[in-house]
């Protein structure tokens, strides 16, 4: 099964602020690599990445994706 992984940008690593798809890859090391790259771009602290795993051709009501990178917060931000 072919599978694709999707690296989401968030403002201060929060689901509720800004956020945009930086890209779609078919393997994980560049996916990773990209999200690093562009974490370090955007200031370091200002975007924080999420990675999903996602099977293609697959509806996610029924399988939920696979986190690869957990999104994680900034921490000098409250809530």
């Amino acid at each position: 099964m072919k599978v694709v992984y999707v690296v989401t940008m968030y403002r201060w690593g929060k689901r509720s602020n800004h956020s945009y798809i930086l890209g779609v890859y078919h393997k994980k090391n560049k996916a990773i690599k990209s999200a690093e790259r562009e974490q370090v771009e955007r200031g370091g602290n200002k975007y924080y990445p999420e990675i999903l795993r996602f099977n293609m051709d697959e509806n996610i009501t029924e399988r939920k994706p696979k986190t690869v990178l957990r999104l994680k917060k900034n921490p000098e931000i409250s809530n």
